[in-house]
């Protein structure tokens, strides 16, 4: 009883600390699309220069991704955790300060970089601390890190903005992170990695009747699907970050909405992303990861041409869209995050970690700026069709892996019985 007890302490430790560091490492990018107008009133940024910026931002993370890899495989856990927080609160807090576009720029390029550590960092946490058992659940409560901080930007932040002085606000929320980080390196100083093979912490039932299809530990080798998740992540991640930047944008211009509504639509994309999240993640108790992958994206696709159909079907369609889009283009990501440790070897999650980080920041780059270029020359509408097309390629991308490997048979995550009865494939 004391090793379960101690187990679900570590599990809603990780949780915690997993959900928060996401938080506050992606804060920056929703702040920027709330404080869109007065970035504009004192600055001179324009709606497209909202997307530019935001592609600036996942872009220095696609970069930083690429060099990141060896940094968090060398810091333990804890000073990981603290150096993410500090870091990416510091960044965030050069908003109070900013008087030109350069220094807008200069914020973003720093909020970016240090972005490129939340990948690494959620993965080793999870890794390292818990059993096999509670990787799904884990991760799928991490992804929501950045959804709560979205959340937040579209029902409180961009309020307290609008009622006080933005940049004060700005400075008050990053001495919380700063506090966070702090709370995140003394819990976990001392806290024990999961070692299975320790007597003094012997696998539960649950860990020996739920593993990841193939996983490091039935294989040392990191599976192929590891790889192949690097430009699913690049088409898939696309779309996410084009909604995030331009979903305010699109309710004010197009759908007619107030400042406030148009703050409520990412919100309520946010919210029903949470609940979402879980019910994607439970999927894989149903189907196989190519399966859950294709639905997600799919059905991402679809979500994103309802939006560009709402102005033509009216303002409940749009909330209908609205709905929908959480529901999917943002709420299947954690069948990503646990595929990915899943048959990932744990000596290698930072480095591979980071270049899936590096897949999708890249991702988050070149949609937000193709989707700018759209909005500007065409419409809003072609925006949305292009966001559908990404869509359709990641699903592609599984499609062709499946043809290649194989469709793999059977819940991805399975009982031993049903796990011996597939074929593991490594890269």
């Amino acid at each position: 009883m004391k090793h379960i007890a101690a187990r679900h302490a570590s599990m809603a430790l990780i949780i915690l600390i997993g959900c928060g560091t996401l938080f506050i490492a992606t804060f920056g990018e929703y702040a920027l699309g709330t404080l869109g107008w007065a970035f504009n009133d004192e600055v001179g940024v324009g709606t497209s220069m909202i997307g530019v910026l935001t592609a600036v931002m996942f872009g220095t993370s696609g970069i930083a991704s690429l060099f990141i890899s060896w940094i968090a495989d060398r810091i333990t856990p804890p000073m990981l955790a603290l150096t993410q927080v500090l870091l990416a609160a510091g960044a965030f807090m050069l908003f109070a300060f900013v008087q030109s576009l350069a220094g807008l720029v200069v914020a973003c390029v720093l909020i970016g970089g240090f972005m490129a550590l939340t990948n690494p960092l959620s993965t080793r946490l999870v890794s390292f601390y818990l059993p096999p058992s509670a990787h799904a659940t884990t991760l799928t409560w991490h992804t929501l890190g950045p959804q709560l901080g979205a959340l937040f930007a579209g029902f409180a932040f961009g309020g307290m903005a609008e009622l006080f002085n933005w940049r004060s606000i700005v400075i008050a929320l990053t001495l919380v992170f700063v506090i966070f980080g702090f709370f995140c390196y003394f819990a976990l100083r001392h806290r024990e990695f999961y070692r299975p093979l320790d007597i003094s912490l012997p696998p539960s039932h649950e860990d020996e009747a739920v593993h990841h299809e193939g996983g490091p530990a039935e294989e040392e080798k990191s599976q192929a699907i590891v790889w192949w998740l690097i430009p699913f992540n690049f088409f898939s991640g696309g779309a996410i970050a084009s909604i995030g930047a331009f979903i305010p944008l699109y309710a004010k211009e197009t759908m007619g909405l107030s400042i406030a509504l148009a703050g409520v639509a990412g919100a309520v994309i946010a919210a029903t992303c949470v609940i979402a999240r879980f019910l994607w993640a439970m999927s894989l108790k149903k189907l196989d990861f190519v399966t859950a992958l294709v639905l997600g994206t799919v059905s991402a696709a679809l979500s994103t041409v309802l939006l560009a159909l709402s102005p033509q079907l009216g303002l409940p369609i749009f909330w209908v869209a609205i709905v929908l889009t959480g529901a999917t283009a943002m709420g299947f990501n954690p069948i990503v995050q646990i595929v990915m440790v899943g048959a990932t070897n744990r000596r290698q999650m930072g480095f591979i970690a980071a270049l899936n980080g590096a897949g999708m920041y890249a991702g988050f780059t070149a949609q937000p700026l193709l989707i700018a270029y759209l909005i500007d020359t065409v419409s809003f509408d072609v925006a949305w069709y292009a966001m559908a097309a990404s869509a359709l390629i990641s699903t592609l991308i599984m499609v062709v892996y499946a043809m290649i490997y194989g469709w793999p048979k059977g819940a991805y995550l399975a009982s031993p019985r049903k796990r011996a009865e597939r074929k593991t494939v490594s890269a």
